[in-house]
């Protein structure tokens, strides 16, 4: 039960801290250049972020690539999410959660897995969705039907 708190907790704070960097600060700075282009560099940067896995983290290039191809795509949803919700909080605890299986994984599996290469036609799909459901929040937030949503979110404390 301890290991499973402890990587919980872990990974809220992988969360916490990448995204203050690349929502909180890399998103604050390039916003005043427009929603767009705080999004899109935000993300990119935030994909960038984990070429260290490369040299630092023992993995394959191959497979870092798509991680950063697929970190790029998922700073852009956490980028929407963010948008969407008006709160920096709802993508780190997003962020942390996601990057929770990541910890229970057995230290062999998880070599097994970052040595090896990429599955490029499964990065590409999921990276694909990602960026669909991002725009598709981000949309939301812009019109009407995102004016309803806000209605039932608000009812439940969910956003600001």
């Amino acid at each position: 039960m301890l290991f499973i708190l402890s990587a919980l907790v872990f990974s809220l704070f992988i969360g916490l801290n990448e995204d203050l960097l690349s929502r909180g600060f890399f998103y604050g700075i390039l916003e005043k250049y427009g929603m767009w282009t705080a999004v899109i560099a935000s993300s990119v940067q935030f994909g960038l972020l984990h070429l260290t896995n490369f040299y630092f983290g023992g993995q394959s290039f191959d497979y870092t690539a798509g991680q950063m191809v697929n970190a790029s795509a998922f700073g852009f949803l956490c980028c929407a999410l963010m948008i969407f919700t008006g709160s920096i909080w709802v993508p780190i605890v997003f962020h942390g959660l996601s990057d929770f299986p990541l910890m229970m994984q057995s230290e062999v599996a998880f070599k097994a897995q970052v040595t090896g290469g990429a599955d490029w036609f499964g990065t590409l799909v999921e990276a694909g969705l990602m960026i669909v459901v991002a725009l598709v929040l981000i949309t939301w937030r812009r019109n009407v039907l995102g004016d309803r949503a806000f209605i039932v979110l608000r009812k439940f404390d969910l956003v600001d």
